[in-house]
């Protein structure tokens, strides 16, 4: 069984803006990323921290400064909503695949996500429905993430641009739509198991964590990742 790491204590910071997200309940924290690797008193078999031997050499460990592990995952349907002119309308991908790092004090570094096969719908009198838009693949600018105290399930990401204040640009063509649209603000994602060791963590974001404009008028964002570590090892947030 999966070795559950243990939260030894939170201290109340001042927000900090990063990747894309910043939900009204959540607050900066000490939170920090911990990972299984050789060394230790935890004697567990191997990088999967999931059973201990005497002869074991694996341990789960905060990452410490100077230290980096490359992230990487794929996402599922993503649904940004909002306004283009005075159009509701729903920009839909099918998949996504996020790459980054994880660094020392709950960091997310040098992370961008890359939303593939996007459609765009209009909803009027709350109908769906599909136009023959054509919606490029959208790339994030770099963005860096920061663990924060969640409300009710442990620790959560905040995403925000690493410069300025644009997440991503939409491009809208071949229709009576037709622009090019900045995302920007920020998003705070939950991370349901966070305090676990698991060698792949799920992201979920939602509406009630953003803080978005979509061309400069409100937007709302739900999307869901899986992200591991590319060394295969298990991983986790430990205060």
């Amino acid at each position: 069984m999966i070795r559950q790491i243990r939260i030894l204590g939170l201290s109340m910071l001042a927000v900090v803006a990063i990747g894309a997200i910043s939900s009204a309940s959540a607050s900066a924290s000490t939170q920090s990323f911990s990972i299984c690797r050789e060394g230790g008193t935890e004697k567990y078999e191997n990088h999967l921290c999931g059973k201990t031997a005497e002869t074991g050499k694996w341990s789960f460990a905060p990452v410490e400064k100077a230290e980096k592990y490359t992230l990487e995952g794929t996402g599922g349907v993503s649904k940004l909503e909002g306004l283009i002119g005075g159009t509701k309308v729903v920009v839909e991908c099918k998949k996504g695949k996020i790459t980054g790092e994880i660094e020392s004090e709950g960091k997310t570094k040098n992370l961008v996500i890359v939303y593939e096969e996007c459609k765009l719908f209009t909803i009027v009198k709350h109908v769906r429905a599909a136009t023959a838009c054509i919606v490029s693949n959208i790339t994030t600018n770099k963005l860096i993430g920061t663990l924060v105290e969640g409300s009710d399930h442990g620790p959560e990401d905040e995403l925000a641009p690493a410069e300025g204040t644009t997440l991503a640009k939409v491009k809208v063509a071949e229709c009576a739509l037709e622009s090019m649209e900045n995302v920007t603000g920020k998003q705070t994602c939950s991370i349901p198991e966070a305090v676990a060791g698991l060698v792949e963590h799920e992201l979920v974001c939602s509406p009630s964590g953003g803080a978005l404009e979509f061309g400069k008028k409100p937007a709302s964002y739900y999307g869901t990742t899986s992200a591991k570590l590319s060394n295969g090892s298990a991983w986790g947030t430990e205060p």
